[in-house]
């Protein structure tokens, strides 16, 4: 929301405008339209008129009259005053009575009575007026006597007349004479009548109108039609050829203004402008390399005439087989860095763009991801699919740093991949301290399952991504990526520190509570652990069998594992339960034999898992607290898989290769006491019931045995890989170890045999992520990061280009799509890949990859899109591409790789629509053709096929339609043109010569509004900031609106000319003015008008919300009228409050409007006005906000 500015309005001094300025519907003046001034302007029906007229006067002259043609003329006078019949009759029909009624001028006379009954003061006046009104009141039976019986349009004549409204009209005409006549006094004053009589007249106008109308539609029916009388038919014929003559009669204007335009000025009508079409050429299936001569030709179909349409190229082409293969973009906007992998998709990868709205942004896109920059790992370790999982990445670089310790753990986005795609990481910690640099990532029980990567799910990466995580048997393993995400300070220097240093070592550690999914079974099948459950059965004995297994757990190598249980009912004591056995002396202790299911079988471990019945028991065995068992397996570590992988299981069996631990019962010898308990109590019954000295006290010290009974299990484990790298001087090995050692999870490191740590490094793959790819990072000698600090760029992949051969790109923009608001010269940087010789074994450095190397002007061919502001075609020359083997740094290797770089805002550039190579052109070649097809551009598709068919060319494509085509000037611009030329004379002094200038020369556009003695200044404040004055002599600012339908929908609202077309008006004038002007043309400053207020609509409305947005869209049409009608464009302009109120409480659902405000948005600032709304200088434009402050009541 802009701040609201409530201090006085201070604007620049302003000068009163004399005028507003020139548009395209302006320039043409009436008087140049050769039929301005027709010398005879009737029509066929102003004939039929006449004819019957003058029948009227013509004697008609029978076989008895015909001695009477020798008397003298004065007998015809007789004849006519004695009603002797005349040509009258021969055209009394129903075809020249519509004549009649069509084109009598009863306007006229209507108009007349009007404007007396408006004058009207007395009753003289009145009375003269009554006569003509009676006299149009009878006007319709006059009509109807004209038309034989029967006509249908004497029927309509009859049933308006026989209206009760029209009879009511004559009714209230006498009331009113008669209320006139009553007045007193000779001649009164009688204009309380006034408005009565100008009603009358008004309602017998509506009744005349319909009448005129349907007569016309009458008219227009019955001439076409084949039925009339043989001496009508004759004289339309006549009058139809009379047409001719009256057209070349009136065509006197014209053949004026072409003899004093062309033979005495001896300026001539412009010729025709050829069009031109961009081609693509592909070549056969083994041509490598072909030219095309200037002036091949391409038949483009037949003109209107039937003859064969010929393009001919403009110049020698020689095509190849390069073609694009990719497109990609980095670019950085609000301190972020977008890339994308496909430029020319919907999300920067694979999302196809609609049909509708194929274009895309060259350099800027913020619907693409963020740019990869950080690390990523790849390892089957990383394999977690359930409970609380916190993942550590160590690194251990060779140099420290000075700051105690730097946090960026906010810097960092963390995904994974996940079922559902990418997973993002919530929580996550990073921190620099020393050398080492450690990323800790926690998922909790929530969190989605780390599982392998697969290229078809997790497609948020670039296509290559695959590449980096697919080991050579095509196993993939899970991935986490670690990424940059923010510009903060902290990223800045922690980023800057870690691209210089180097990796020494690496290690990857796991730790998770709480597995979830444990697969449990004892010897009396598979158990359910989610529910309690007897873990050795009902009847525990010796050499019971428990097995937990999970497929993810054992297939790791393990630094620790521990089993956590709650006992349901277990005694306080085992040696108290267990006292009337008599087993032993020292009490009950309870062992079980631990082993690892391997593809060798069970392997034992060499720890013995004991039940300490006198203190385990007694403290742990309560509802907080539970057992544990927590045991290192360093014996079972080669008993891994070798990719740590295992198959999926639901059920313990000898033949997996692993997955399971077992806890087998080896002591005491009777279990759980089930198989000597029925002896012991038989024993302690028969001494309690002895018939001598009977004793009890067996019988009550006796427990049933216990059956182990476990409410819920949780396993948790660490495990961690370690790179270990060999080539490592000894300070930075004392370092590592240091390091690793204070871990606590990997404290059983140091007890690996060197075999294990290779295992480990085939285990782990460590990357350097960069916008479109990668770079391997081996430790101890590449850099740890890779900083992405290119500025906005296109990147183009071109395939199939061979050495010292060039590449002819055609671009096509989507015109208008450019920000116009956003000045400046735009700026391209063309640089390609230069290939690095070596392969990944012998590269040691940022430096061996492959370097961008400029493109400079003379390998720069051709250029026609005006540093990528138009459509156009590039031709490069490039003397080195990339072969098989050489190295391509993180970009695709076996392309030749372009990048153009926009050192402007990337706004200034239009949007693409597609790139494409193998381009030329070709240029229409006139041979006694219509020329039509220069009017409407021939359509994409029209030129496929060369004339002279040529074997090694396969297709040629026209992938636009033709352009640049124009017409032989019509006569209604040439008039127009030279008119104008005459006056300002090529010399732009006045504003009207500014004005007409750009109009003629920039038909794209529609206004020009020239400000004299105005234009940028600096403040009176001394702060150096320029403000717009309009009193500066010698200053000159044009501003110019372009026509809507050159205008990108999403600037409709503020339509403006783009930078470059202002760059070639303001050249264009430059010539044409005085050296000591300082000229500045620009686009008009939108002013945004902002409507605030609480409305209330009527109780019928019931969709509010509906009716609100339309008061919103309804508001912002009225706010810019000149959005469908241009002409209604005015600079400078202003407003009323009043009338935006009148108009809201006009519309038909609103009640009544509540803290109604107006302001006008100026640069970030709301000004407020009492009631008249201006803007703040001559060259600025009210428009709608289009985010009105309205609400409901």
């Amino acid at each position: 929301m802009a701040a609201q500015d409530t201090s006085p309005v201070i604007e620049p001094q302003r000068l009163p405008r004399l005028g507003e300025g020139s548009n395209q519907t302006d320039r043409f003046s009436a008087a140049l339209d050769p039929l301005f001034a027709r010398l005879d302007d009737r029509d066929i029906y102003d004939y039929l008129r006449f004819v019957f007229r003058l029948s009227e006067h013509i004697r008609y002259y029978g076989i008895s009259d015909v001695t009477h043609t020798y008397e003298s003329d004065s007998s015809a006078d007789i004849a006519i005053s004695g009603h002797v019949q005349n040509w009258q009759p021969f055209f009394s029909n129903g075809l020249i009575a519509l004549a009649v009624v069509a084109r009598e001028p009863i306007q006229t006379s209507l108009h007349d009575l009007t404007l007396g009954f408006s004058r009207l003061q007395y009753r003289s006046d009145a009375l003269e007026l009554l006569t003509l009104m009676d006299d149009l009141y009878g006007r319709l039976a006059t009509w109807e006597a004209l038309f034989p019986a029967g006509d249908a349009f004497r029927k309509v004549l009859a049933q308006v007349r026989l209206d009760r409204a029209f009879i009511a009209l004559g009714e209230q005409t006498q009331k009113l004479r008669d209320q006139v006549d009553a007045e007193p006094g000779r001649n009164p004053e009688i204009t309380q009548y006034r408005e009565s009589f100008l009603a009358i007249t008004g309602e017998m106008s509506r009744f005349y109108d319909g009448v005129v109308r349907t007569a016309n539609e009458s008219l227009a029916v019955r001439v076409e039609q084949h039925d009339h009388e043989p001496h009508i038919g004759l004289l339309l014929s006549f009058l139809e050829l009379f047409e001719q003559q009256r057209d070349h009669l009136n065509q006197l204007g014209d053949r004026h203004l072409q003899f004093y335009f062309r033979d005495v000025l001896s300026m001539q009508p412009r010729g025709y402008q050829a069009d031109t079409a961009y081609l693509t050429v592909e070549l056969a299936k083994n041509t490598h390399i072909h030219q095309l001569d200037a002036g091949t030709e391409i038949k483009a179909g037949k003109d209107a005439h039937g003859s064969e349409r010929v393009f001919t190229l403009a110049e020698d082409f020689v095509a190849n087989r390069a073609k694009v293969a990719q497109v990609r973009s980095v670019f950085q906007s609000q301190n972020r860095v977008y890339a994308a992998a496909d430029s020319r998709s919907l999300d920067g990868f694979s999302e196809p763009m609609p049909e509708q709205s194929p274009t895309w942004k060259p350099f800027r896109n913020q619907q693409f991801p963020l740019a990869r920059q950080g690390v990523a790992t790849s390892s089957p370790l990383l394999r977690l699919g359930s409970g609380e999982r916190t993942v550590r990445l160590r690194f251990v670089l060779d140099v420290s740093f000075s700051d105690d310790v730097v946090v960026f753990g906010q810097d960092f986005a963390v995904s994974y991949s996940s079922p559902k795609g990418w997973a993002v990481a919530n929580e996550v910690a990073a921190h620099i301290d020393g050398n080492i640099v450690e990323l800790v990532i926690r998922l909790d029980m929530q969190a989605d399952a780390v599982v392998d990567y697969s290229p078809e799910l997790h497609v948020e990466a670039d296509a290559r991504f695959d590449d980096l995580f697919y080991r050579s048997d095509e196993t993939a393993y899970p991935v986490i990526r670690c990424a940059w995400v923010t510009n903060s300070p902290t990223r800045h220097r922690a980023a800057s520190a870690l691209q210089k240093a180097g990796v020494v070592d690496w290690s990857i550690h796991v730790e998770v509570d709480n597995v979830q999914g444990l697969i449990v079974a004892n010897d009396t099948g598979v158990l359910k652990p989610l529910k309690p459950f007897l873990p050795l059965g009902p009847v525990p004995r010796l050499g019971s069998q428990l097995y937990i297994g999970h497929p993810e757990v054992f297939a790791k190598t393990l630094d620790s594992v521990s089993l956590s249980w709650a006992w349901v009912d277990a005694p306080t004591n085992l040696n108290t339960h267990y006292r009337a056995y008599q087993l032993s002396r020292t009490g009950v202790n309870f062992t079980f034999e631990v082993a690892a299911l391997t593809h060798q079988g069970w392997q034992p471990s060499a720890n013995v898992f004991t039940f300490d019945s006198g203190n385990l028991f007694v403290n742990q065995f309560s509802v907080q607290q539970s057992d544990h068992y927590q045991g290192p397996f360093n014996d079972l570590l080669n008993h891994t898989p070798d990719d740590l992988t295992l198959p999926t299981f639901n059920d313990v069996s000898p033949t997996l290769p692993g997955g399971f631990l077992r806890f087998k019962l080896t002591g005491p010898s009777f279990g759980f006491g089930h198989s000597a308990y029925a002896a012991l109590h038989q024993r302690a019954v028969i001494n309690a019931t002895k018939p001598v000295e009977p004793s009890d006290a067996e019988i009550n010290a006796l427990r049933a045995p216990y059956t182990p009974l476990w409410e819920s299990l949780q396993l948790n484990y660490r495990a961690s890989l370690h790179w270990l790298a060999e080539d490592i001087n000894a300070d930075r090995t004392g370092d590592r170890t240091s390091d690793r050692d204070g871990d606590r999870g990997s404290h059983q490191s140091s007890m690996r045999r060197h075999s294990v740590v290779d295992r480990d490094k085939s285990l782990m793959r460590l990357a350097a992520l960069s916008a479109f790819g990668f770079r391997w990072q081996e430790p101890g000698q590449d850099p740890f990061f890779v900083l992405l600090s290119e500025p906005a760029s296109l990147y183009l992949g071109i395939e199939d280009l061979l050495e010292n051969q060039s590449v002819s790109l055609l671009f096509q923009f989507a015109e208008g799509t450019a920000d116009p608001f956003i000045s400046g010269k735009p700026d391209i940087h063309w640089e390609y890949l230069m290939p690095a010789a070596i392969d990944d074994s012998q590269k040691h450095g940022p430096a061996d990859y492959a370097q961008w190397q400029p493109i400079d002007g003379v390998d720069i061919v051709l250029d026609t899109t005006e540093q990528f502001l138009q459509t156009g075609i590039v031709r490069l020359r490039i003397s080195s591409v990339p072969t098989n083997g050489e190295y391509a740094t993180d970009m695709p290797a076996d392309l030749l790789w372009l990048r153009l770089t926009a050192n402007n805002d990337p706004r200034l550039f239009n949007d693409l629509i597609s790139v494409t190579a193998q381009a030329t052109q070709a240029r229409f070649e006139n041979r006694n053709n219509s020329l039509e097809h220069l009017l409407t551009p021939l359509p994409s598709g029209t030129l496929t096929k060369l004339k002279q068919r040529n074997s090694r060319i396969k297709a040629i494509e026209q992938p636009l339609e033709t352009q640049g085509g124009q017409g032989v000037e019509d006569s209604r611009h040439y008039y127009q043109r030279v008119s104008e030329r005459l006056r300002h004379k090529d010399r732009a002094i006045q504003a009207w010569d500014y004005e007409r200038l750009v109009l003629e020369q920039f038909p794209e556009v529609f206004k020009a509004h020239c400000l004299n003695h105005a234009g940028k200044a600096v403040r009176a404040a001394g702060d150096g900031i320029q403000q717009y004055n309009e009193t500066r002599p010698g200053f000159v600012t044009l501003v110019v609106v372009p026509t809507l339908k050159n205008t990108h929908p999403k600037f409709r609202s503020t339509p403006a000319v783009k930078q470059a077309t202002l760059r070639r008006i303001e050249a264009y004038l430059r010539q044409k003015t005085s050296p000591w002007v300082t000229l500045e043309v620009r686009n008009p400053s939108y002013e945004q008008v902002i409507v605030t207020g609480a409305v209330q609509f009527y109780d019928r409305i019931t969709e509010r919300a509906f009716y609100l947005e339309k008061l919103r869209a309804e508001l912002d049409d009225f706010l810019t009228p000149w959005a469908t009608d241009m002409a209604r464009l005015s600079l400078g302009g202003r407003m009323y409050k009043s009338v935006i109120l009148n108009f809201i409480e006009e519309r038909d659902y609103v009640d009544y409007l509540k803290d109604f405000d107006v302001t006008i948005n100026v640069n970030g600032q709301e000004r407020r006005f009492e009631e008249e709304l201006r803007t703040s200088s001559s060259l600025s434009l009210l428009v709608s906000s289009h985010q009105h402050r309205l609400s409901l009541c």
